[in-house]
Order: C-alpha cells, then structure tokens, then sequence
C-alpha cells in the first residue's frame, strides 16, 4: 500500500508551526531559511571550535521565532541544533512533498 504525500499547503503550515525546545523553552523558526542561517552558523561555530577559536563556554547569540535575541554558551547552543536539526528532519520525513 502506497501511503500518498503531504501536499505543499501542508508542508508551509509545518514549517510555519516552528520549533519549541523542551529543555531551554526557546521557539525557532523551522522555515528553509531559518535552517539555512542556523546551518551556517553552527559550521562556523564548528569550524572555529577545531581552530580552538572559541571555547565550550563561548556566548553564542540567535534569533528565536519572534526574532528575540537569546544568547547560550556554545557547547548548550550545539546541543539545542542537534535537536533541532533532528526536528526538522521528522518534519522533512513526514511532511516533505
């Protein structure tokens, strides 16, 4: 049995609904941009963290969905984009057209 596809309308819903992280309470937008921008950014990030550029306890600022400032030490940060990218991933897979 083939289960369809959601339809585009319901994809942008999800991704308009965002992202509440249970541990820090924060929302994130989970539109394509908004992952994009965290993307980049935790590269960055990472790629600073190999370089010893920055330490576990960096302060990192971002943006939540209502464009709010929020500011986490890096290694806090990191693991709110690890829960975050692993959302949008279930997203991704139930709703993707």
């Amino acid at each position: 049995m083939v289960v369809p596809r959601p339809d585009i309308q319901t994809w942008q819903i999800k991704l308009s609904e965002g992202y509440v992280d249970l541990p820090t309470g924060i929302k994130l937008k989970t539109t394509q941009s908004a992952k994009q921008e965290f993307t980049s950014l935790v590269t960055s990030l990472q790629l600073a963290q190999s370089l010893n550029a920055v330490l576990p306890t960096t302060p990192v600022k971002f943006w939540d969905y209502a464009d709010e400032e929020h500011t986490l030490p890096l290694s806090e940060f990191l693991l709110l984009m690890l829960r975050y990218s692993l959302h949008h991933q279930q997203l991704f897979e139930e709703y993707a057209p």
